[in-house]
Formats: structure tokens, sequence, C-alpha cells
């Protein structure tokens, strides 16, 4: 397994924990599925940014999406989609914890983003390890985190 696809693989590893986990209330909150959310993307998007040869030198998810996207275009829904995840929480801030609770629903709807990140990564880097199953095919096609309708150009532009 090359570097760029260890990080994919986890990637998917932390989705398939995070969809399993959800299922799993009395173990698993929804705080730390939207952490394990927001590892999945991260991971993914290091591995997508390894396999065109560079490394992300932002720490934030912000940041990561920002670099992903200028070498492989998301598209404005999906990228706009995976940053709503620091309105709720900023996962690497120093500040004073300052994050807002996630319901069952955004849960469901971030789990959703997640899907068609991983999608967006494997269908860029030819991802061929095994794949997580969608929770709820209809849901992974389409929908934002939060409810809010976005344009039909996610996963839009051709990564060379």
């Amino acid at each position: 397994m090359s570097d760029w696809s260890a990080f994919v693989h986890e990637g998917h590893q932390y989705l398939k924990t995070a969809r399993n986990g959800h299922q799993r209330k009395t173990v698993f909150n929804n705080e730390l599925v939207f952490n394990l959310i927001g590892l999945s993307i991260e991971k993914l998007l290091v591995g997508l940014c390894l396999h065109r040869g560079h490394m992300p030198m932002d720490h934030t998810l912000s940041g990561i999406v920002s670099e992903a996207d200028r070498l492989c275009p998301m598209g404005a829904s999906l990228t706009t989609a995976v940053g709503m995840m620091n309105r709720v929480q900023d996962l690497c801030s120093l500040d004073a914890d300052s994050r807002c609770t996630v319901d069952d629903d955004q849960i469901e709807n971030l789990l959703a983003m997640n899907e068609r990140v991983a999608a967006f990564v494997r269908d860029k880097t030819r991802w061929a390890g095994p794949l997580p199953v969608a929770a709820d095919p209809e849901k992974s096609k389409s929908g934002t985190p939060f409810g809010r309708p976005l344009a039909d150009d996610q996963g839009a532009g051709i990564c060379l």
C-alpha cells in the first residue's frame, strides 16, 4: 500500500466506524461520531493531496479542503458542505471549548457528506480498496450537513 492509499484506507475506516457508531448510541454519542467524520474527511483529503504529489501544509480541516480543491477541484457545494463542519466545532482550535451540539439529523447529513467526499476521492485516485456501504444511499447522493440546499456542481472538475 502506498503512502497516499494508506491515508485513503484510514479515511474509509473512520467513515465505517462513524457510520456503525451512529447506530450504537449507547456507546457512541453524536460528538464522538462528529469527530470520527472529521478524521475521515481529513484522512481522505490528505490521501488525495498525496496522490497528487502534495503534502498539505495547513492543519485545519478548512485549510486541507482548500488545498485539495486547488489540486483537484471538488465543486463549490462539496467544499462548502465540508467547511460547515468548522461552524459546528473548530476541530483544531486552541481556544476555549466553543462547540455546539449536533443532533441525529445533522449527523445523518454529515455522514452523507462524508460519503460524498469518499466517493470523490475514490473517483480521483482510482482507489481499489474496500468501499464502505452508505448508511442511506439516497442521502449520500445529495443533501448538505445542515439541511441547506446545494448547487448541482458537487465534485465538479477534472483532476489532471
